[in-house]
This record gives structure tokens, C-alpha cells and sequence, in this order.
């Protein structure tokens, strides 16, 4: 399915250390089909769009974004002169995202106060919010907009698979980290969570993941040896654990900010990904 020279290029080998990625599973229609929006015609990727609010209770993402409303309402959010959330509001949410995605006992112990740039889901709720029109910005102020108050009076059954869509497909995350490649492994996000569907049953660590699950090129090919893990963490791997879609094993951390913990799907991310896909048809044992 992909090109026959690709996976016996000398560097590939090398990246891959013994690895046999698993999206070499698909049939090169499936491949391509992964890699499109969950919206496109022949989608081979479905987002659940009929959430139980029980089941949306086990998502720090939307426990954040519905507490971001509720607070616009019941009175507009005052900015700060460089248009980020107040410290009390950034404080709020870093509590609500406490968990698999964010350390919070780990940036107090690096910062006393905690600013927007210090609690990075902020900063991406703040964008995010913004840019699917739940709130809007009034002079210095974060005010729901009508769509914003109909969220929060008539539920929020389809609000997950809109805010996937967002991140993952109009918002480049390589903003957060200033990492080279920035727009990698983002662009192939379909063939990671389908890969991540059978990969993550147990706990993988970032770099073994990211050869299990992503597709090389050349940057990352090129860069330093723990690129490609950290690159899959900070971009992926966090994001779907903000969503509450992986879990982190945080005993295995290694006293760094992010990268060395090892992740695992949790039970929503089954719940909230459907797929169509068809294998490759390989004759004897891949493995």
C-alpha cells in the first residue's frame, strides 16, 4: 500500500528500530481515505456525534469549554491587555484539565502564579472557543455568543466530535511547542487513531508509538532521535488525552514536563470512533 521501496530505505529502517508499522495493515484505499476529513464523502473515520452527558463527563476538554461558557455568562470575561484569560479563569481550568494531559502539581511547582502561557489548554481553549463562535471578544471582554448559549441550555450531545474536528484538522498544534516539522504527524491524524484503535489496548510509551502509528518523512527522518516521540506527545498523544480519549501511566514519568509516561486508550475512545476500513490482503503471518 505504500511505495515498495518506502520501508526498506536505509534511514526508514534505521527510524523504525525493528518496528513494523501497523497502518501497513490497510489497503492503500483505506489509507487515503483515513487521511481526509471525518466530514469528506468516503470518510473512513466517524465521530460520534451523540454523546451521552455522562459519557461527555469523562472529557476534561468539555468539562473545560462548558465551564468557559458558563463563567462568559453568568458574567463577560475580563482579557488581559494581551488579550489571554484572567489568572482566577486560568486557574479554574488548569483544575478542571489536572489529569493525563496536564501536570498541574508539576507548573506550580515551576511558577507561583499561573498565567495563560503557563497552562498551555488554556491558551487552546481560549482559541478554540473563539474560533467555533461559542464565545466572542466585545472590546477587552469574552462574551457566549447565541450559538455559545444554546450549548449550554440544550446540551452538548454533538459538541466533542465538533471540537475533535477543530483541533485536529483547522488548528495547527504545532504552535504549542516550537518543535521542528511543525505541521507533523497532524496531517496523517486519521491513520493514527485508527492505528492507536489496536496499538493502545495496553500501555505504549511516546517513541514506540510514534513508529507504530505515524508516517516518517523526511524532517523527522533528519531530526534527533527523540523527535518523532515528542512530536506525537505534544501534538497527539496530550491532545487525545485532553479529550479523555487516552490516559497516561504517570508512575512511569520521567520527572520531565511532558514525554516518558507511557499511554492507553480509555473506554470513550472506542466510544467515539467508528471506522471503515479494509485490510491489506497478506498472505502468511505479519508478525
Amino acid at each position: 500500500m505504500v511505495n515498495p521501496g518506502f520501508l526498506e530505505n536505509d534511514d526508514v529502517i534505521a527510524w523504525l528500530g525493528g518496528v513494523e508499522p501497523y497502518w501497513t495493515y490497510l489497503d492503500f484505499d483505506s489509507y487515503c481515505r483515513l487521511r481526509r476529513r471525518p466530514d469528506e464523502d468516503g470518510r473512513a473515520l466517524k465521530l460520534t456525534a451523540d454523546m451521552a452527558e455522562t459519557e461527555l463527563s469523562a472529557s476534561p476538554m468539555i468539562a473545560a469549554i462548558l465551564h468557559l461558557l458558563r463563567k462568559a455568562e453568568a458574567k463577560p470575561i475580563e482579557l488581559t491587555g494581551a488579550g489571554c484569560l484572567p489568572r482566577t479563569v486560568v486557574v479554574e481550568l488548569a483544575e478542571i484539565v489536572d489529569g493525563s494531559a496536564f501536570d498541574l502539581s508539576l507548573i506550580r511547582s515551576l511558577s507561583k502564579v499561573l498565567n495563560e502561557q503557563d497552562v498551555w489548554p488554556a491558551e487552546l481553549l481560549r482559541v478554540v472557543a473563539i474560533e467555533m463562535r461559542l464565545l466572542r471578544r466585545v472590546g477587552k471582554k469574552l462574551v457566549p455568543t447565541a450559538k455559545g448559549k444554546k450549548v449550554l441550555s440544550t446540551g452538548s450531545g454533538d459538541l466533542m466530535a465538533r471540537l475533535f474536528e477543530l483541533v485536529f484538522w483547522r488548528i495547527n498544534l504545532g504552535r504549542w511547542d516550537g518543535c521542528p516539522v511543525p505541521s507533523w504527524p497532524q496531517g496523517d491524524i486519521g491513520i493514527i487513531i485508527w492505528c492507536l484503535s489496536h496499538v493502545a489496548k495496553n500501555w505504549q510509551t511516546p517513541d514506540r508509538l510514534a513508529r507504530l502509528a505515524a508516517v516518517p518523512v523526511i524532517g523527522v527522518l533528519e531530526a534527533r532521535p527523540d523527535f518523532a516521540g515528542l512530536a506525537l506527545e505534544l501534538r497527539i498523544l496530550r491532545m487525545l488525552a485532553l479529550f479523555g480519549l487516552l490516559e497516561t501511566d504517570r508512575e512511569t514519568m520521567t520527572g520531565s514536563r511532558f514525554h516518558g509516561g507511557r499511554y492507553r486508550k480509555t473506554a470513550l475512545f472506542d466510544r467515539f470512533f467508528a471506522f471503515d476500513v479494509t485490510l491489506e490482503a497478506i498472505e502468511g503471518p505479519r508478525h
